[in-house]
């Protein structure tokens, strides 16, 4: 277990951020009154099931001017705030960050859902300050990738709040030649044989969601490989 006076950024503790999730009511982004959706999987879980749930937490995103953004900042006046970019079911969740990136303070927290969305049992599982992350570029990494400058892509931009783990976890949702973890060295270089696949990979995943509406019943479908 992280010790609780272990420090996410120069504002926040560990035990700062339990306590914005203990006892406290899940907010979703989506509308679905009777369950949550996991980012990876687009699968929705009901809250009846009280599943145990992961979000991924960082105080600094890729699209700074979003709405979501700035009111957190309100939230928060005097500290860069803590926002949750991404939520997992249980089948999807890992303790650890997926890709840590430098210059992102960023912390896996997993808890418990209850049937009425409040949040108990929550636990920090992994921190990455933003001085040990890694020296990749989420966006120029996805401009690589996709030929198509992020703002404009809507297929993975759309009007969401974004991370450096939302970029991997889009990317390895598309396929398993999309792994951000194996196409990014150490170093922050690029392996080019890697990276070739990815664009390839990506390409006949938009050619599936342009046909499917880009539906997130079709993405869904898609990680799942019901399609």
């Amino acid at each position: 277990m992280i010790d609780h006076d272990t420090r996410i950024n120069p504002d926040w503790t560990v035990a700062q951020l339990l306590d914005l999730y203990d006892g406290h009511t899940y907010e979703t982004k989506h509308d679905h009154p009777d369950r949550f959706i996991c980012d990876f999987c687009a699968a929705g879980v009901a809250y009846s099931s009280t599943p145990r749930v992961a979000q991924y937490v960082t105080d600094r995103v890729l699209n700074p001017d979003h709405p979501v953004g700035q009111s957190k900042i309100r939230e928060h006046p005097g500290k860069r705030p803590l926002t949750p970019l991404a939520t997992y079911c249980e089948d999807c969740a890992a303790r650890r960050l997926y890709f840590p990136c430098e210059g992102f303070n960023e912390a896996r927290v997993f808890f418990t859902l209850e049937e009425d969305r409040t949040m108990s049992n929550p636990e920090v599982t992994d921190v990455s300050s933003a001085d040990d992350g890694i020296p990749w570029n989420p966006r120029e990494l996805s401009e690589k990738i996709t030929g198509v400058p992020w703002e404009a892509n809507a297929i993975l931009a759309g009007d969401e709040l974004w991370g450096p783990e939302n970029m991997v976890a889009v990317f390895l949702s598309m396929g398993s030649g999309v792994d951000i973890r194996e196409l990014v060295k150490w170093d922050g270089s690029l392996d080019p044989q890697v990276l070739g696949h990815a664009r390839r990979e990506y390409r006949a995943f938009t050619r599936k969601m342009l046909e499917k509406r880009q539906t997130r019943t079709a993405f869904r479908d898609h990680v799942r490989g019901d399609n």
